[in-house]
């Protein structure tokens, strides 16, 4: 989703405020 950068470690495709 739109928002702030977030560190994610997934290879789905994640937006800036998708934590995964």
């Amino acid at each position: 989703g739109v928002g702030y950068k977030v560190v994610v470690t997934t290879t789905a495709a994640a937006d800036d405020d998708d934590v995964v």
